[in-house]
């Protein structure tokens, strides 16, 4: 009895008792060959899938068909699979059977897969041809272009359709390295970074983070960002945030820069007092914002309603902030402005507002003796002059004459 890999041609009344038919291997692509009694006789060229009305020829002693017999082949008609969905790490694929399976029963298939950049190798996704229509391929790369190709096979043979290219949806940014902060000034300097070494999409856009705070965003197609508005000699740390439509990636934090020296700001006005004609006492506080290491203080002088200024004395860092004023310059009942120039080391130098004080006022200096003239016997006309040390003339109490 024949196996069911086998086809049995069986002895017809057209065939003489003598001839026997061995049976015909099915699944094969070799030519079969046929049998009469012990003899080899014929070896068709293609394989058969039936005979009927088979006819013994005296001549040749062969079995012939006496109509075109039906060839067994491998599949034709394979189309490439079809996406059915995808997420980051895994793509759902589906494909249809051939227009053309070319044999009985139902043909197997072999699912391959090889990088959407590579021609030199495929990967063959089943240990062994299955039945299914499906299947899920999993453990991908997010973002990523991913060749497909379907193999149907039967008995007979196999047949591949076309590569396909399908891509793994998007996911948030992998890791991403701290920021370098280059190019540092008093108040700005560059943050610059690399881009993921996986960005598991199209990066849309990057922040930049300053203690929790987003200080500033740029595109996702640039490396390096400008901060500015930073406070002169301050310690800075920032953090970079890369992201996608599906998520952000933030960097650890970057290294400690300290911003750059700059000129001090917000310098009260000197609190001035006069305890003396001649003398000032000028007394300061520091500067509310200092943008440095403060090095030395200058005082300043000037007569009320004068551009020209003298300075004083520039005292160091460690001297207490009050300083005296009794310079011989100094008049009595005189108004004066002063002000203090603070410098940082390395940042230069500011000054506060002028103040003004007026001196205390003094009894008159510099009187000259009056000139006299004798105008008669019991008369005589008397001159002089007021002091030249006093600045307000109009402050007399009075005059006496001896």
């Amino acid at each position: 009895m024949p196996s069911e890999e086998t086809f049995a041609v069986f002895p017809s009344p057209d065939l003489p008792n003598s001839t026997s038919a061995a049976c015909i291997h099915f699944c094969t692509v070799v030519p079969v060959t046929w049998v009469l009694g012990l003899n080899t006789l014929a070896s068709p060229l293609t394989p058969l899938l039936s005979i009927s009305d088979t006819r013994h020829s005296h001549l040749n002693r062969k079995l012939m068909p006496p109509s075109p017999l039906l060839a067994l082949e491998s599949p034709d008609g394979v189309l490439p699979p079809r996406l059915s969905s995808a997420t980051p790490t895994s793509l759902q694929v589906v494909w249809s059977t051939p227009a053309r399976n070319n044999a009985p029963g139902s043909p197997r298939y072999q699912l391959q897969m090889r990088p959407g950049n590579s021609t030199h190798w495929f990967l063959e996704l089943f240990s062994n041809p299955s039945a299914s229509l499906s299947y899920e391929v999993r453990d991908l790369q997010p973002y990523t272009e991913y060749e497909f190709r379907l193999v149907a096979s039967n008995g007979f043979g196999s047949a591949h359709s076309s590569w396909i290219l399908f891509i793994t949806a998007e996911d948030k940014p992998g890791p991403i390295d701290p920021p370098i902060l280059r190019d540092v000034k008093s108040r700005m300097m560059l943050v610059t970074w690399q881009h993921p070494l996986k960005c598991n999409g199209i990066i849309t856009h990057y922040n930049i983070h300053q203690h929790g705070r987003l200080y500033l965003k740029t595109s996702g197609n640039v490396t390096n960002g400008t901060v500015v508005h930073l406070r002169p000699y301050t310690a800075y740390t920032f953090q970079v945030e890369a992201c996608t439509s599906k998520g952000c990636s933030l960097s650890p934090e970057s290294q400690t820069v300290w911003t750059l020296p700059d000129a001090p700001e917000g310098i009260p006005r000197p609190e001035l007092f006069s305890d003396t004609p001649t003398s000032v006492i000028i007394s300061w506080q520091p500067p509310t914002h200092p943008n440095g290491l403060v090095e030395n203080f200058t005082i300043e002088r000037r007569v009320k309603g004068k551009e020209e200024a003298t300075t004083l004395v520039t005292l160091p860092r460690g001297h207490p902030m009050r300083f005296i004023d009794k310079t011989s310059a100094l008049s009595p009942w005189t108004k004066y402005e002063y002000r203090v120039l603070m410098s940082t080391l390395g940042g230069g130098a500011n000054s506060s507002a002028w103040a003004e004080v007026t001196t205390r006022p003094s009894r008159p200096a510099g009187v000259q003796p009056p000139m006299v003239d004798v105008l008669g016997p019991d008369t005589a006309k008397v001159r002089y002059g007021v002091s030249v040390s006093t600045a307000d003339i109009g402050i007399y109490p009075g005059l006496t004459l001896c």
